[in-house]
């Protein structure tokens, strides 16, 4: 479309019609202001924020994920796993948890099954959350906690099944962190 307006102009300027001119001047400068008030609008809504009613409610919503995240590292049926063989937050994890050569036995696998179940769901609910409110980078976050949902099923999978050691287990889900981390800040720049 943009194309013919300007062979329009073209051919006005080699004919050299003066009614055939303004007509492709005007056609030009339509062209012109269209691709301006396009380019100010996309800018002023990239550059204007959320409502605050918006970020207020991004924020409730997080922290009460959040808290349940920490809720979980207490309840008393998982001490089993918290108290000595893995950290509640992956990075917290100790040199000897990390060193760890024990496979995890018949009753800390049903802790750690439970766990992870939760913790699945506390981590598609901080996807959903970061999709609702649609903030600039709500879809990149989305996508990489669930990302880490695969990663991180595929680790529990190796795990549960007996292939990789405590503490084999406790580097990789502290590596995945790291990872994410890092992914998430370029994707919160970008």
């Amino acid at each position: 479309m943009r194309s013919l307006r300007w062979r329009t102009v073209r051919r006005a300027v080699i004919k050299g019609g003066p009614a055939e001119i303004r007509i492709g001047v005007r056609i030009a400068g339509l062209i012109c202001c269209i691709a301006l008030v396009a380019c100010v609008g996309q800018q002023e809504q990239s550059l204007t924020p959320p409502p605050a009613a918006n970020l207020k409610g991004y924020e409730d919503d997080t922290s009460a994920v959040i808290e349940e995240q920490r809720k979980v590292c207490v309840q008393p049926d998982l001490q089993e796993l918290f108290a000595k063989k893995m950290p509640c937050k992956a990075e917290d994890a100790t040199r000897e948890q990390l060193s760890d050569k024990s496979k995890i036995s018949s009753s800390e696998k049903i802790a750690f099954l439970k766990w992870e179940d939760i913790s699945a769901k506390s981590n598609q609910k901080l996807a959903g959350i970061n999709r609702q409110y649609k903030f600039k980078s709500g879809e990149a976050v989305a996508s990489l906690i669930e990302k880490g949902l695969v990663d991180s099923k595929k680790l529990a999978s190796d795990f549960s099944n007996g292939r990789i050691s405590w503490g084999e287990f406790n580097k990789r889900r502290k590596d995945a962190y790291m990872r994410y981390r890092d992914d998430l800040k370029r994707a919160i720049a970008n």
